[in-house]
């Protein structure tokens, strides 16, 4: 019963406030910080690109088994064994 009544006035509170009592607030975005991450993620992106389209064969395949692995493991619901774990458990 003290659950319910808990809930109910977390409810209460919500309704009238907004927000839940204690809930930290998040901080503004800092426009410089979204712009070197942005920057950033960009740079990798295209030197990746860059490497996958005119580098050696042995970069393409890397990429082509990094993006079968992380699909394996996003799409299909399939959790391979992480490399370390496999290791420790083969010693």
């Amino acid at each position: 019963m003290d659950a319910f009544c808990l809930k109910d006035e977390l409810l209460s509170n919500f309704y009238s406030k907004g927000n839940f009592p204690q809930q930290g607030t998040e901080a503004p975005l800092s426009t410089v910080k979204c712009l070197v991450n942005f920057i950033a993620v960009l740079i990798l992106t295209s030197t990746c690109t860059f490497f996958t389209f005119f580098s050696s064969i042995w970069f393409k395949i890397y990429v082509s088994l990094a993006c079968a692995y992380l699909t394996s493991g996003t799409y299909f619901n399939i959790r391979p064994t992480p490399l370390l774990g496999f290791l420790k458990a083969q010693l």
